[in-house]
């Protein structure tokens, strides 16, 4: 399966607008995973994004269904 991953660091104040548009404006999308860095109180999130066929996406071909 192809693929690719992005990773990047972003600070508090930007995080919720990288999310909204990541998940809302992102095609083949197949994670997203966000960790914090400076507990108690995180400053700066690693964010990965997984790019691909999705499992669905994926089955659908097997099927022979259009996707």
């Amino acid at each position: 399966m192809d693929g690719l991953q992005v990773q990047a660091l972003v600070d508090r104040e930007g995080l919720a607008t990288v999310l909204n548009q990541i998940l809302m404006n992102t095609p083949r999308l197949r994670g997203v995973s966000v960790f914090p860095y400076g507990i108690p109180n995180p400053e700066i999130f690693q964010v990965n994004v997984d790019l691909g066929e999705t499992v669905q996406t994926a089955a659908a071909i097997a099927a022979g269904i259009a996707a």
